[in-house]
């Protein structure tokens, strides 16, 4: 039995992601009359934001930007132009100030706005234009299973969007959760990972925004510190900091991400290197598992309570 709710729902991902898959399956998207499109949230929501943008590109082929919702607020100008724009409005509670405040500044200038969240009768929904409540619940205040299920529902509507939708790979991709939750903490076990204070996340595409999701876990959970990349960049100034004390978990889709993977090995570099599962890059909703289960072993050597991070509530509100 897990002691901890942010425990019990990472180990019990599997339940909610069949829900939310059976409910993308049947949603019918409606029109996508746009030019460019906007992913908006704050946390966890801008993390999955940045990989929910990438796949649209990648698989739609249109303009697409992650912009975390204060910046729509404070930096309109330097984030937003007019135009036949589409945003969407990321937060699990649908009560996050920022994003609520974010989402009236678009519908202002003419933008269409859809909020996703996991609560029907939040403010997100009172505030868009179209709103999306995904059936999920999560109680704990470190989001989980809900950024996995979040994710799952925009890559599939961008696959139904594009006309390339495959429920038989999103399928297998659920059913291997379990395995990939039971192989993390066979990882995190062997490579002592949990011996570690100093974390280093890169990814590229999709999985950029999985490693900044990953760094965000370990920092909520068990106050640790670290750093987070688009992996190539990591050559370009922070490799400077490798050493034998830090370790670095790589989101590996391409060779020359292997390649950097094996120069850090020669430094001494404890080095995890997390390869696609698959070649679509579909995938990101069970690659971020890992930094769950690697957030709370760590809180657990270092005696946190993740189900109570420190400084931070469920909902922010300013």
């Amino acid at each position: 039995m897990n002691a901890f709710v942010t425990e019990r729902e990472t180990f019990e991902q599997k339940s909610s992601l069949l829900r939310v898959f059976e409910f993308a399956r049947a949603w019918t998207p409606k029109g996508f009359d746009c030019d460019a499109v906007y992913f908006v949230g704050c946390g966890s929501s801008y993390n999955m934001s940045i990989s929910a943008s990438k796949y649209f590109s990648k698989v739609l082929g249109v303009e697409t930007k992650a912009i975390p919702a204060g910046e729509v607020i404070f930096a309109r100008e330097e984030n937003v132009s007019p135009g036949r724009k589409l945003a969407f409005l990321i937060s699990r509670t649908g009560n996050t100030t920022e994003v609520l405040l974010a989402a009236k500044e678009l519908k202002e200038m003419g933008i269409r706005t859809v909020g996703l969240t996991i609560e029907g009768g939040s403010e997100l929904v009172k505030v868009c234009d179209e709103h999306v409540v995904l059936p999920l619940e999560e109680r704990a205040i470190v989001t989980t299973r809900a950024f996995s299920g979040m994710l799952l529902f925009l890559t599939i509507l961008a696959d139904k969007l594009a006309g390339t939708f495959e429920p038989e790979v999103y399928a297998s991709l659920i059913d291997g959760i379990d395995k990939t939750l039971e192989e993390s903490v066979s990882i995190v076990e062997e490579r002592r990972l949990d011996s570690h204070d100093y974390f280093v996340f890169l990814g590229m595409g999709v999985y950029e925004g999985i490693a900044r999701e990953s760094l965000l876990k370990v920092q909520e959970m068990a106050l640790c510190k670290g750093e987070a990349h688009s992996t190539l960049e990591y050559r370009h100034g922070p490799i400077a900091l490798a050493e034998p004390s830090v370790a670095v978990v790589v989101y590996e889709s391409n060779q020359e991400e292997r390649r950097l993977a094996g120069e850090l090995k020669g430094y001494g570099v404890t080095v995890v290197e997390r390869e696609s599962l698959d070649d679509g890059e579909r995938d990101g909703f069970v690659q971020v598992v890992f930094s769950h289960v690697l957030g709370l072993k760590l809180a657990k050597r270092k005696g946190i309570n993740p189900d109570h991070p420190r400084h931070l509530s469920r909902t922010v509100s300013i």
